[in-house]
């Protein structure tokens, strides 16, 4: 099972890594976009209103950075997790 983190608060991260961890959950996965345009011509097919679910200066999280915290808050049972960034570029 992976538990998706897109959208939530970054102080809630640790805690969600644990809980996802305590209820058994394999993989963690994160999103980041480096670049996003301020103004989107097309409709957004994703939400009801065709609107992105954020705005152009909505912050994104380093994943690395969160992945590596997240790390350091678990593990409390020797076993390691899987973690992915959903949208990262090499």
């Amino acid at each position: 099972f992976v538990a998706s983190l897109a959208f939530s608060p970054l102080d809630h991260y640790c805690d969600i890594a644990r809980a996802a961890e305590e209820a058994g959950f394999d993989a963690l996965a994160l999103s980041d976009h480096v670049v996003h345009p301020e103004k989107i011509e097309s409709p957004y097919p994703y939400t009801e209103n065709n609107k992105p679910r954020w705005e152009p200066f909505t912050p994104w999280p380093d994943p690395w950075v969160s992945i590596a915290a997240m790390a350091a808050a678990t593990r409390k049972d020797g076993k390691r997790r899987r973690t992915s960034a959903a949208v990262s570029c090499p």
